[in-house]
């Protein structure tokens, strides 16, 4: 027994009964950094084993994974050399020696502990890229047994750095989450893999990887494929397929699907898909198409062809829509407004397809978005287009109106350029301040270059559950006059935030490289920018005199009675 191990052995009774209890030991162990876990496993067995256990648990990349089963070395690197540690220890790495059968009998013991396994560039570019590592686990591995046979979740974004055939090497029945970033040549193949050896899985996302537009000859061929896996894997929860893979076929069987939660058409998404929703009482109801699903990301295109189905799940809440044509706007949203009675989530942000073509379409105006407003149950409302709206004061007065449950409202926050001839003003704050008593969150394109003078106290201010104001280009001269416009009308704990990109979006898998292009800020609007960045610091820097403010505007709403 080594030292740690006898430590344990001398501490009083109680104590080493807790650190011999495997449960405690991993619940003490959970969330500590990897150096402290690397450390545990060289105590006590109990206090390894379960050191070990956290280790693995969640393994970054392939590389700990091979490194576990046979020791890599640079490919470049020759023993015997003398120099040969300095030179080329950057090259790709490569098995050390050939694979025997007492490797696999040493990586039983880690491979048991591995249950979530994220492939990435950031942490496998060093592998070698050829296929040969792959053939020599295939041809090694002992009979009937299963690489990681724990193994529920794998998210694949290799991006080139490990040849796509490791994923089969990955897929066991046991898996139950596969997150696959993969070339559209691939798509074919490694969806068969899947459909044959994932029978139990939940969570099927499958995305091309940067710079695969999905436009190649395959898809056709593809197309069956896909059809055939949500067909057989009938435990799906959750599905993202790229935009080439949807046919009416495969939107009807994936509503037969009884469990699926959560259905993916686009590269984006709403951030928030696990969403309150109703609870379904009538048996009649569970049985209708998509009974379960709660969130949904698609496109114009696909919503104006697909079967009138995906849109009308009973229990539907969240609805992404990625707009591939602004004529469709109007259609579309007639369309949601008629068949999603109890919508509370609706996001709109411009496709690949589009964002090639916005500045030559027309902007969007009252009479694009005029169906909105009769969807009076919508608590989080987003519309991202990077040219500015053309809507007005009054326009948005309708908007506040008409969505009296609002909790986050995003118009065109990130918008930037040439303003329209209609534009709101800080006076449109006004009106959601008074109509929409819930709100968390409010970010609008709106002209502060004409500062309004601040509010009396006796005058209506946002309720104290707001928490932040967003804001990005919107023109503006004088940060000053603006703040104290904002400090009259914000509560004391609101924070003013500048941001490129909605929080409510994110992608369903990767990084947010699709917007990169509208990141570009001309020096006109840059100026705007570093505007409201110091309106946020003056704004931050009189949090006392703003509590001072809302404490006298609750004072003179409770009334003389109650200050007595």
């Amino acid at each position: 027994m080594n030292r740690e191990g006898e430590r344990i052995q001398d501490l009083p009774h109680p104590a080493r009964a807790f650190w011999n209890t495997p449960e405690l030991v991993a619940i003490v162990l959970k969330g500590a950094s990897r150096g402290t876990l690397a450390a545990c496993t060289r105590v006590s067995k109990t206090v390894s084993d379960c050191a070990l256990d956290e280790l693995y648990y969640n393994c970054p990349g392939l590389f700990p994974v091979l490194n576990a089963l046979c020791h890599l070395k640079a490919e470049n690197k020759r023993e015997g050399v003398v120099g040969a540690e300095e030179e080329d220890d950057d090259g790709p790495l490569i098995f050390s020696e050939p694979i025997t059968p007492d490797h696999w009998d040493r990586f039983h013991y880690y491979s048991h502990r591995i249950r979530k396994l994220c492939v990435h560039p950031d942490l496998d570019q060093a592998l070698d890229e050829s296929e040969d590592q792959f053939l020599s686990l295939a041809l090694t591995m002992p009979p009937r047994e299963t690489f990681l046979p724990m193994l529920k979740s794998l998210r694949w974004e290799a991006e080139g750095a490990v040849p796509c055939h490791f994923i089969v090497l990955l897929l066991h029945e046991g898996l139950q989450e596969a997150l696959l970033s993969i070339p559209e040549e691939h798509v074919n193949l490694i969806l068969q893999h899947v459909t044959r050896r994932t029978p139990h899985l939940e969570r099927l996302y499958i995305q091309l990887a940067e710079d695969d537009e999905g436009k190649g000859a395959n898809w056709k061929a593809t197309q069956p494929i896909a059809l055939k896996a949500v067909r057989t894997l009938t435990s799906l929860r959750a599905v993202a397929l790229p935009t080439w893979l949807v046919t009416r076929d495969l939107v009807v069987q994936l509503s037969l699907t009884p469990s699926l939660k959560s259905l993916q058409l686009t590269p984006f998404t709403n951030i928030d898909p696990e969403r309150p929703r109703r609870v379904i009482g009538d048996e009649n109801q569970a049985r209708k198409p998509f009974a379960e699903l709660q969130t949904l990301s698609v496109g114009t295109k696909h919503l104006l062809k697909m079967p009138i189905c995906l849109i009308e799940g009973p229990q539907l809440a969240s609805l992404h829509l990625d707009i591939d044509y602004m004529r469709d706007i109007p259609n579309a949203l007639h369309l949601i407004a008629n068949s999603c009675t109890d919508l509370k989530e609706l996001c709109m942000i411009l496709s690949s397809q589009a964002r090639e073509i916005y500045l030559h379409d027309p902007c969007l105006d009252m009479d694009m978005l005029r169906p909105l407003l009769t969807m009076r149950s919508l608590e989080v409302l987003v519309i991202e287009h990077p040219v500015p709206p053309e809507l007005g004061n009054r326009d948005l007065e309708l908007f506040a109106k008409s969505f009296p449950e609002l909790r986050h409202i995003e118009l065109c926050a990130q918008a930037k350029g040439m303003t329209q001839d209609k534009v709101p003003t800080l006076k449109c704050l006004t009106s959601f301040a008074k109509h929409c008593r819930r709100l968390k969150a409010i970010g609008i394109f709106l002209d502060a270059s004409v500062a309004l003078p601040a509010r009396r106290l006796d005058q209506c201010a946002f309720s104290p559950s707001l928490e932040v104001m967003e804001v990005f280009c919107s023109p503006i001269k004088d940060h000053v006059p603006v703040v104290d416009f904002l400090a009259s009308i914000l509560p004391s704990n609101a924070k003013l935030k500048l941001s490129d990109v909605s929080v409510r979006i994110r992608p369903v898998m990767g990084e947010m490289i699709a917007l990169e292009e509208f990141q570009y800020v001309e020096a006109s609007d840059r100026a705007f920018i570093e505007k409201w960045i110091d309106a946020s610091k003056l704004l931050a820097s009189l949090s006392r005199v703003r509590k001072l403010l809302e404490q006298q505007r609750n004072e003179i709403r409770a009334g003389p009675h109650r200050r007595i």
